[in-house]
């Protein structure tokens, strides 16, 4: 209200009032499935044997990713495929004062049914999709076996 408003009985009262549309819910950032633009890279198939050195990252919509490989020597990363091996870590984060809320991948072109594990939140692994709900503004996920994504979808408020 504008300003004090006076019901006086039998009386009929005007009232304007301002309001404030409900915050948007939610947006989701969609990483790949272009993954050489993502990372802005110009890989089309297998890593060299050094790609146990690699780092990767890229930013879409907020969401910022980066990837290292520690200890393997095999890695993957063309326009519709990403594969992390063991050894690997995916980091996925968002600015200050937001927090990612959900993470969902699809599949790349390898199945996988393990291989993820998350620092925070609640990580499944079904139907070689992972997925992960929680609230952080920054999510690292832990890969011990070979995992392929088409894409990854990471919602934030």
């Amino acid at each position: 209200l504008t300003k004090n408003v006076e019901f006086k009985a039998g009386k009929i009262e005007t009232v304007n009032f301002n309001y404030n549309a409900a915050p948007t819910p939610g947006t989701t950032a969609v990483l790949g499935p272009d993954w050489n633009k993502v990372f802005g890279t110009s890989y089309s198939g297998q890593f060299n044997t050094k790609a146990n050195a690699v780092s990767l990252s890229g930013t879409v919509n907020d969401v910022t990713i980066n990837v290292k490989n520690g200890t393997s020597t095999s890695g993957f990363v063309s326009s519709v495929d990403f594969r992390a091996y063991k050894g690997y870590t995916i980091v996925l984060s968002v600015p200050a004062g937001k927090s990612i809320t959900k993470i969902n991948t699809t599949k790349g072109g390898k199945t996988f049914s393990s291989g993820i594990k998350a620092d925070s939140g609640t990580a499944e692994i079904k139907n070689n999709s992972f997925s992960w709900t929680g609230s952080s503004q920054s999510v690292t996920l832990t890969i011990s076996g070979t995992v392929s994504f088409n894409t990854i979808s990471v919602t934030y408020e």
